[in-house]
């Protein structure tokens, strides 16, 4: 498989996931904020967050697909699992009885498989910005030719 290939999926990949859990938030929206506001630090920015993340997810999901775009789409994609990982580690070692609001199949994953699951998906956002890197610095040099340093 190719480099462009790899990057393809990968990215599909995330589309699927954050159109998949944008929709199902913004579908049961106010559910979302009510499991929002049972972190108490969360609560001043409960509203924030409910519009922010599905909002984040959507606009990621469409710059993922044009591919001028799709570096920093990647970087976002990181970005985003970063601190879904990083609240479901925080979770884990002070509360476990918070819900998920997840949305969809993705919130009947226990904490633990969801932490994985996530760790998954950042993983594969540094794959594949690491070949998009790769492959961009390739197609350039292609494009330059040799020069007088090679």
């Amino acid at each position: 498989m190719t480099k462009e290939r790899i990057i393809d999926v990968i990215a599909f990949l995330f589309i699927l996931l954050f159109m998949y859990t944008a929709v199902s938030k913004l579908l049961r929206i106010e559910y979302f904020k009510a499991v929002i506001v049972q972190t108490p630090e969360l609560i001043p920015y409960a509203v924030l967050i409910q519009w922010g993340v599905p909002l984040a997810e959507i606009i990621i999901s469409v710059t993922l697909a044009v591919s001028r775009f799709r570096l920093i789409a990647l970087y976002g994609s990181l970005v985003l699992m970063l601190v879904f990982t990083g609240y479901i580690g925080w979770i884990l070692g002070f509360s476990q009885q918070l819900p998920c609001a997840c949305g969809g199949v993705i919130e009947k994953m226990g904490w633990r498989a969801h932490l994985l699951f996530n760790s998954a998906f950042s993983l594969l956002a540094l794959i594949a910005i690491w070949l998009e890197k790769k492959t961009r610095k390739s197609k350039l040099d292609s494009a330059i030719g040799p020069t007088a340093y090679s």
